[in-house]
């Protein structure tokens, strides 16, 4: 839910010293696992298969993580945070608002 995001959102920033930008990869990376897993399981492969292809310990936890959501969704979730990414290194979005609007639409 969205109020559980961000209240684990603040924890990363304020408990963590975590920032926004050092979220970034750490979200990609999850995102990426959970993408791996839905395609290998939508070829048809084993958990077993998956776990030993993808290095994931849960296959079947991302595949469900990523409910009704397609490879596709996966990918423009991926390319999203790639241009934010982007877009705030270069000066073009300040960190805390794009990262927020980021998850707002993608929730």
């Amino acid at each position: 839910d969205t109020e559980g995001t961000f209240r684990a959102l603040n924890e990363c920033i304020e408990i963590e010293h975590m920032t926004y930008t050092n979220l970034i990869p750490v979200l990609a990376s999850q995102i990426r696992g959970i993408y791996n897993s839905v395609v290998c399981d939508a070829q048809g492969m084993s958990e077993e298969d998956i776990r030993r292809f993808t290095g994931r310990n849960y296959p079947s936890l991302d595949i469900r993580s990523a409910g009704r959501l397609s490879a596709r969704d996966l990918l423009e979730r991926l390319s999203a945070l790639a241009d934010l990414d982007q877009q705030i290194k270069a000066g073009k979005i300040e960190e805390k608002n794009g990262f927020e609007r980021y998850l707002l639409r993608y929730l």
